[in-house]
């Protein structure tokens, strides 16, 4: 094959795939005057799963749905990578579509010994709104609910499970039992659903750091003071209104600062 026809279809699949990203597979297909060739395809689930990389945790349930059918179009016409399929799993465990990510994974060697939550909430009994988290015990069954507490003299902390710069923190905030009992009793420690999510992660992290309990977003958009998911992040509140933000620990540490929010909000 001549360089001038490799460059066409290179071109065109780049195209294919401008214009997938815009219309969706169902609107792309019907669009597409006939069927797609393998370059195409593979053209097309790349750019779905540079999105799904980019914005795991923003991608809407339709654009989901729309990119796991081209996933498994992409397997049809023999293009489907291990890349490819990390990158649906990852937004399916952000959109707490364990079962489906368990099947999708279940036979890549690098998710051995990974083990999801078990969803106990019926979907049908799925908060709609509000400040929801799931809460995962130790045997790994997870309920969703809604943070009833008016986020009067509460802090919530962003964190990971994988931080540094967390475990920096919440290990110094142990070792100062006045400000630790103040934060154990009115801080929720609050961490995104990622590739991690395994329940002995979860056990791990709450044994290392006891008495806080970790909890997880169900959706990140029930959290519009969270402009931008960093770790960690203490966000103060009383009487419902953000008082002060806290943001990361640097080598000497935030402790004047997580003093000062604390006797911000009256603690």
């Amino acid at each position: 094959m001549n360089r001038r026809i490799v460059f066409k279809r290179v071109f065109f699949a780049s195209a294919s795939a401008t214009i997938y990203l815009t219309l969706g597979v169902d609107n792309f297909a019907r669009a597409s005057a006939k069927p797609m060739r393998a370059d195409e395809i593979l053209a097309l689930i790349d750019a779905q799963t540079e999105r799904w990389i980019e914005s795991p945790y923003t991608t809407s349930d339709g654009d989901l749905t729309a990119g796991l059918q081209l996933l498994q179009t992409a397997k049809d016409a023999g293009v489907l990578t291990v890349r490819h399929i990390n990158a649906a799993a990852r937004v399916l465990i952000a959109h707490w579509r364990l079962d489906e990510a368990r099947a999708l994974v279940k036979d890549l060697p690098q998710w051995k010994g990974v083990r999801l939550p078990n969803i106990l909430t019926p979907q049908d009994q799925w908060p709609t709104s509000g400040f929801r988290l799931w809460n995962i015990n130790k045997v790994g069954d997870a309920r969703l609910s809604v943070l009833q507490a008016d986020l009067d003299s509460t802090i919530i902390v962003t964190t990971g499970m994988g931080c540094g710069f967390s475990r920096r923190a919440l290990h110094e905030i142990q070792r100062r039992p006045a400000v630790a009992s103040k934060i154990s009793r009115h801080t929720r420690f609050i961490s995104l659903p990622d590739s991690a999510l395994d329940v002995s992660a979860i056990v791990e992290w709450e044994e290392r750091n006891s008495p806080f309990k970790l909890e997880f977003i169900h959706r990140l958009s029930d959290w519009p003071m969270i402009e931008r998911f960093a770790t960690p992040v203490f966000y103060f509140f009383s009487r419902g209104e953000l008082k002060q933000i806290t943001t990361g620990w640097p080598e000497g540490g935030n402790m004047d600062e997580l003093e000062a929010g604390l006797q911000n909000i009256g603690l």
